[in-house]
């Protein structure tokens, strides 16, 4: 038997803290969409934000997540509502010393967030000004900048572009969500975490780039626990992947080409990948499929013809001599 821990019974992995008027269209947007395709719980309020307090919905959601992002840009400190939402994060994290914040600091100085200089002692001084606000209130928002800020961060200008910053986000997610929720706390499997571990360590050995794991015997003694269990552990590490249950029924059911194009539809990610053939793969998608690392999980196959039928043998995957 797998259960699930505490941690995973949090609504959202990730909360990301950002400017819309700097980077909704830009960075968030990017940084949105490589999560959900590594299969990573976000929330990303989309929604235009108005007035000065935060609704408790969304410190709901803050305390819903295990990891905030916060995307420090220039008109951060503009918003009223992001250093409202800010301050609910530091003060979150306070209370739960295993809450995560990375700050992410997207076309500004780290120095001039936790000081507020810049653009943000320009934002300050509007604040200042207002009648609006005691000093109470700037000094919290300004407090939670600083804590937030001397946290260990991303900085854009020491990537190329935002391509490498969004990738290192995204891996720096997944390094802390394995460190602090663990897939599953395994009990009543005796020996089923050194089995995954020796799986772990073939997928890793040897000089080929392509590599096919057999699990076989008897029923009911968990091939398909260890095989999910596995995957899960793992799949993050690539570009490509799927878990495809109930092979031998689907085959059977469905017919080759079909489960075919459902394993090659969900590797690809795209829903129109245009006429399959059934001893073989159009030019562009064999290209595609040999350029990603892809990790293929095939469940309940009970004849070796399934296994040629849906991905023939490993060739779907690599570059063999003499071309295609």
């Amino acid at each position: 038997m797998a259960s699930s821990s505490n941690n995973s019974q949090r609504k959202y992995d990730v909360f990301v803290s950002f400017r819309g008027k700097d980077t909704r269209r830009g960075l968030v947007g990017h940084l949105e969409k490589a999560l959900n395709e590594k299969k990573i719980q976000v929330f990303i309020d989309n929604k235009l934000k108005k007035g000065n307090e935060i609704s408790p919905a969304l410190i709901r959601e803050i305390k819903e997540s295990d990891i905030s992002l916060i995307v420090f840009s220039k008109c951060y400190a503009d918003s009223i509502w992001c250093l409202e939402e800010l301050v609910k994060i530091v003060e979150y994290k306070e209370n739960n010393g295993d809450y995560t914040i990375v700050p992410i600091f997207y076309d500004v100085d780290p120095s001039t967030v936790p000081r507020q200089i810049g653009s943000y002692r320009e934002a300050f001084d509007k604040h200042e000004t207002s009648s609006r606000h005691d000093l109470c209130k700037l000094q919290s928002w300004r407090t939670a900048l600083t804590t937030a800020a001397n946290l260990s961060g991303l900085v854009s200008s020491d990537f190329k572009n935002d391509a490498e910053l969004v990738e290192k986000i995204v891996n720096q997610v997944l390094q802390r969500l394995n460190e602090i929720r663990p897939p599953y706390v395994l009990t009543g499997l005796v020996g089923i975490q050194e089995q995954i571990e020796q799986l772990e360590s073939l997928l890793c050995n040897g000089k080929q780039n392509v590599h096919i794991i057999g699990i076989w015997g008897m029923g009911g003694i968990g091939k398909t626990t260890m095989a999910n269990l596995l995957f899960k552990k793992v799949y993050h590490e690539y570009e490509g992947f799927h878990f495809l249950e109930n092979v031998r029924e689907e085959w059977r059911k469905c017919g080759k080409s079909q489960l075919k194009n459902k394993l090659i539809t969900k590797l690809l990610g795209k829903e129109d990948l245009g006429t399959i053939m059934p001893l073989g793969l159009p030019h562009h998608v064999h290209r595609r499929l040999c350029q990603k690392k892809i990790l293929v999980v095939l469940d309940d196959v009970d004849d070796s013809d399934q296994i040629e039928d849906s991905t023939r043998g490993y060739n779907w995957f690599c570059w063999e001599k003499g071309g295609y």
